[in-house]
């Protein structure tokens, strides 16, 4: 199967084309054009009260799983939902995570992303802040102190949809091709049979 060059030129065209077609669509429904900026914060889980000494110990072993629970609350998504409504986002632009510092068993990081960073701060504010009663209520005898607070935390966090956006773009163009190379590739029917002919027209000369 031989392609002559203006099918290959062809054939990589409409590749490309539709590709970036498909890339276009994905960026516009998915939002993926759009930068992105994550705000932190610490916080840490700490007595209600005063322990005496007699209780030290029972509270080091308590507050392992006091910290797990906390971190299980703060990343339920009904804090993200009401912190996005909150500031004027829709809820699918707020991502939020947050992750026990294997090192303490006590201190929580967290980190909001979405498209603005005075918006990252201010949602991660607002989650530990209608977050920590529940907290409380959830870790109990702990609650939920602020160590590092959001405000000026804020960093650009790229777009991490540009590298599935290359997948896309590259995927959707290996298949287009390789459906069209096989179809511009293979040979009519009256060219086949004139093919066919031309050893008979050899013989009987």
């Amino acid at each position: 199967m031989r392609l002559s060059r203006r099918s290959i030129i062809g054939t990589a065209i409409f590749g490309l084309v539709v590709a970036t077609a498909v890339v276009l669509a994905t960026a516009l429904v998915a939002g993926f054009g759009k930068p992105r900026f994550t705000a932190s914060s610490v916080v840490i889980i700490e007595p209600t009260h005063e322990l005496s000494a007699k209780d030290f110990s029972r509270k080091i072993y308590n507050s392992a799983s006091g910290g797990k629970v906390a971190a299980e609350v703060l990343r339920q998504r009904r804090w993200a939902g009401a912190a996005a409504a909150a500031i004027g986002l829709p809820a699918r632009d707020l991502r939020v995570s947050a992750d026990v510092r294997p090192e303490t068993n006590v201190v929580i990081g967290l980190s909001a992303e979405t498209t603005s960073p005075d918006g990252a701060e201010r949602a991660l504010a607002a989650i530990v802040a209608d977050a920590a009663p529940t907290v409380a209520e959830a870790a109990g005898p702990f609650r939920l102190s602020v160590v590092q607070g959001p405000a000026g935390t804020a960093v650009p966090s790229g777009n991490p949809g540009s590298q599935l956006l290359i997948v896309i773009f590259l995927g959707t163009l290996l298949v287009v091709c390789g459906i069209a190379i096989p179809i511009l590739g293979a040979p009519s029917a009256p060219l086949r049979e004139d093919r066919d002919r031309q050893p008979h027209r050899s013989e009987r000369r």
